[in-house]
This record gives structure tokens, C-alpha cells and sequence, in this order.
């Protein structure tokens, strides 16, 4: 017989762990069985129906049942029902709802002072981090050398981190001390080994130091143009002192800037960008210049393609550029060409991560047809130490 003495009883007061089960709780438990196959109930029906009208295309497969055992057809669905609009729908309205109560920004996006957003890649430390960067300096040995073998020059531009520079709006979030000399002992390792390498670092500190100014944007991973600006200029007197001559020979000059409203990507990366503008934000003034060629230099280039070049090779840039967003943001090509006085080829790759670029553009028939006489390749701080398996350069 079972011994139901209060001796023998278990209380929630003698074990914290226990929690007394309240008398909502109680009434409550009955409906949650009933909500629950409603629910799979109008899940299986909202299924059907997208069949149905042809908004969900299910795989198909010439031996299902294999399909289905290794794993390829319920893959495929799932795919497929993520993609449908409940689900997306859902997923929106947690995203909103999530920063609007608790101001969390999802699992890629921090938020340090009020209003400045940081990518938490930037923070990331990777088991294996020192192998990784000797890795990638390896990589960026192994491209020079190959390079040199067809007379190409490289220079190799670091930008660091956006949670390095505008350290101080992290607000209470923290950067890893081990990332603190990152940069440094990188490009140090590749100076050695006698790679042109331009650490930007300094020099995107000395925006605010100077100015009061910041070089990157509130709630993108990008910096603005003062940043971007102020990076060509040094990456093009690096270019300058090797005593490389840029081709054809082009003046620019910077016919107008103004302000602009801007929404920054990371505003989207963290699923917020569909709300009210009340609810996000405020909205960033950046600075956008725009470009113009001299007259004087275009007639110049015209003349000389009809007299000695009839296909136009002689006109081709011979300086391209690889990296990452970062090159194709804040008109960063823009100003390269301006203080190179030339034309810039932007083979640069937006989600590129460390070598996309690099490997797109050594397999393109520009490359192979065409080749450049100087490579600039931007490197992001962020993906030195990485462990990404694909993002290598194919030797």
C-alpha cells in the first residue's frame, strides 16, 4: 500500500527545483492538447491548399522511396514550406516583435550605444584562429608569388573591424582581448614575407581623433565615405611609391556632394527593416559625392582609341580591384581611380567573404585574356581568422 503519511510527501518548498502547479496552470493544461491539433490541423489544411493552387511544388524524384530514405525528399519539403508565406510571415513578426519588448537583435547583430549596431562576427573567436590566419597569409603568399610569375603586382588592403574603430559606441558590449594586436601580427607576417600589405587601421582612427567624425555607419557593417575616402588615398600613395603607372590615364573630379537618407544592412541582416520607421532606428544622413570626368581627358582617351586601337585594348584599366562589399560601398572604387587618375576594374564580390572574388576572377576570361598589371585586394579584419572550409583560395 502506497504511504501517503506528510512525512513521506514531497513538497515544492523543500525542493526548489519544484514548482507548485498553480490553478490557471491546472485549467489552462486542458486546452493545450485541443490549441495544439488545431493548430497541425490548420497547418495540414494551409498545406494542402498550397499544393493544390500550385504555390508549393513538391520535389520529384524517379525512386521516392530512396529519396525519402536518405533524407532528399523531406530536405526538399522543408525547403520548400520555409519558403511559403505563414512561415516567413511568422518568423517577421517574432523578429519585430523580439527588438520592439526586449531590443534584441537576433543571433548576428549586436547593439552597442543606443542606436549603433555591430555584426557579432567581429567578435568571434575561433577555436583554431592561429592556424586559420597563418592559413590565410599563406594564401595571400601563394597568390603574390603566382602573380609575380605573369609580372602582375599585388597590394593587399586590411580594413579592421567596425567594433575597432568606432570602439567607443560598443556601449556594453566587449571585444575580445585576443583580438587586440590581430591585425597587427597578420600584416606583420605578411610584410615579412615581402607582400605589399597597407593596414588601414591608423589611418580610420584618425577620422575621429582629428575630425570628431566617425568613419563607419551607424547601422551598417560599411564604413562611409570619409572612411572609404580616406583608405584609397593611402592604398593609391602606396601604389604611387612603387612607382606603378596607372592606365589609361583619366582626371576626375568630384562634381557634387550631398546628404542622403540611409538604411543600413544591418538593419536587415537582423529582420527589423520592415518595421515602422517609429519603431526602427533613426534614420543616418551619410555623405554621397558624385564623380566626373574632365573633358579634356575623355577627348583625349577618344582620340587615342580611334588613331592606335582599333579594338580598344590599350584603353582597358590595367588596375583591378578584388574583395568584398567593401569595395563596392562609399564609392571606395570611385576614389581609388580619382587619386590613381585612372580607370578602376571592380571585380570586387558582394558576400565574397576572403577569397570569392579572388577565385571568380582568376577563372573569368578577363583575367585570362586580359590580365591587369596591379591587383588591389581589400581584405576585412573579420575574415582573417575564420574557419569557413569553402572560403579558400582553389590552388
Amino acid at each position: 500500500m502506497q504511504n501517503d503519511s506528510p512525512s513521506n510527501q514531497i513538497h515544492s518548498d523543500d525542493h526548489p527545483e519544484l514548482k507548485r502547479i498553480s490553478h490557471v496552470e491546472k485549467r489552462t493544461s486542458r486546452v493545450a492538447g485541443p490549441c495544439f491539433l488545431v493548430f497541425m490541423l490548420c497547418g495540414m489544411i494551409g498545406n494542402i491548399f498550397f499544393v493544390l493552387t500550385g504555390s508549393l511544388s513538391l520535389p520529384s524524384y524517379n525512386d521516392k522511396w530512396s529519396s525519402f530514405i536518405n533524407g532528399e525528399l523531406t530536405e526538399q519539403i522543408n525547403v520548400g514550406l520555409s519558403k511559403m508565406q505563414m512561415p516567413v510571415l511568422a518568423a517577421q513578426m517574432e523578429r519585430n516583435a523580439s527588438w520592439i519588448v526586449m531590443r534584441d537583435l537576433g543571433s548576428r547583430v549586436r547593439e552597442g550605444k543606443r542606436d549603433w549596431f555591430f555584426l557579432n562576427d567581429e567578435r568571434v573567436i575561433y577555436p583554431d584562429r592561429h592556424n586559420n590566419a597563418a592559413a590565410r597569409a599563406n594564401e595571400v603568399i601563394w597568390l603574390r608569388n603566382r602573380l609575380a610569375s605573369q609580372s602582375i603586382a599585388l597590394i593587399v588592403a586590411v580594413v579592421p573591424d567596425k567594433s575597432r574603430i568606432e570602439s567607443d559606441s560598443l556601449g556594453n558590449l566587449l571585444r575580445p582581448k585576443s583580438m587586440q594586436f590581430r591585425v597587427e601580427q597578420w600584416v606583420d607576417s605578411l610584410s615579412k614575407a615581402g607582400v605589399n600589405v597597407v593596414n588601414l587601421t591608423d589611418t580610420l582612427k584618425q577620422i575621429r581623433d582629428i575630425t570628431g567624425e566617425h568613419s563607419f555607419m551607424h547601422t551598417d557593417t560599411h564604413w562611409n565615405e570619409q572612411g572609404a575616402e580616406l583608405a584609397a588615398r593611402l592604398i593609391a600613395q602606396r601604389i604611387v611609391q612603387t612607382g606603378f603607372v596607372a592606365s589609361p590615364s583619366v582626371e576626375r573630379t568630384i562634381s557634387a556632394q550631398t546628404q542622403q537618407i540611409f538604411a543600413g544592412d544591418l538593419e536587415k541582416l537582423a529582420g527589423i527593416n520592415n518595421l515602422h520607421a517609429w519603431f526602427r532606428p533613426p534614420a543616418e544622413m551619410v555623405r554621397h559625392s558624385s564623380f566626373a570626368v574632365s573633358t579634356q581627358s575623355s577627348a583625349a582617351q577618344d582620340g587615342k582609341l580611334l588613331d592606335d586601337d582599333l579594338f580598344g585594348d590599350t584603353q582597358l584599366p590595367n588596375t583591378v580591384l578584388l574583395g568584398t562589399s567593401y569595395s563596392t560601398t562609399s564609392n571606395f572604387a570611385e576614389f581609388l581611380a580619382l587619386f590613381l587618375k585612372t580607370n578602376i576594374a571592380n571585380f570586387a564580390k558582394e558576400g565574397g567573404d576572403f577569397s570569392g572574388s579572388v577565385n571568380a576572377y582568376l577563372k573569368s576570361a578577363a583575367f585570362k585574356e586580359t590580365p591587369p598589371k596591379m591587383i588591389i585586394w581589400e581584405i576585412p579584419e573579420r575574415m582573417i581568422e575564420s574557419d569557413h572550409a569553402w572560403d579558400h583560395l582553389n590552388e
